[in-house]
């Protein structure tokens, strides 16, 4: 079964809802029209009876570049940013809160919004060419919602960082698990 939507590709087979990002000419770069079908395709698959977990990737060579700086640009108003933040708070913290294990299948780049909504999830998986960061800071900018809004205590995201700078270094360090990791996510990233 699958849903149409612009920004996203969003399927059901065995059980499994596929959420993938969809802007593979922009890198998967979010606009608030992702952020909103992101969303109705989260409630979409909490509601089917028929999925057990869901999975987020993105189509082409990045899981997400984070924001599309180039709609930034035009002339939004600070509603509109504001729209834009509570959009992403809304998809990390349903990511975060679903009640079906939802798993971050990354590839490529997942930087800024693209490395919350992937640490917001239950499980993420990366394929051996993924980096994934929190440029915001680098050019002047700020964490704007996803991961700073949803409550976890230090101490947890303390651990989630900690988990992702091991996984890079296990990763490098252990070619069998390497190979391993590599044949689950080429099941998943196309």
């Amino acid at each position: 079964m699958s849903t149409a939507f612009e920004t996203i590709i969003y399927s059901v087979e065995d059980a499994i809802a596929e959420i993938r990002l969809n802007r593979p000419h922009r890198l998967n770069a979010v606009t608030q029209q992702l952020y909103d079908e992101l969303n109705k395709a989260l409630d979409q698959a909490q509601a089917d009876r028929q999925v057990r977990v869901v999975i987020i990737t993105g189509e082409g060579r990045a899981f997400c570049v984070g924001a599309d700086l180039k709609e930034h640009k035009q002339g939004r108003t600070a509603f509109d940013r504001r729209q834009y933040l509570r959009g992403e708070q809304e998809v990390c913290k349903k990511i975060h809160t679903l009640k079906k294990p939802v798993i971050s299948a990354v590839n490529g780049f997942a930087l800024g919004a693209g490395a919350e909504i992937a640490i917001a999830s239950d499980f993420l998986v990366m394929a051996a060419s993924a980096k994934i960061g929190l440029p915001e800071i680098s050019i002047g900018n700020f964490l704007g919602g996803g991961v700073t809004t949803l409550g976890m205590p230090l101490g947890v995201a303390v651990i989630v960082f900690t988990i992702i700078i091991t996984w890079i270094y296990i990763r490098r360090a252990n070619s069998e698990f390497d190979s391993l990791t590599e044949q689950i996510v080429k099941g998943v990233v196309k």
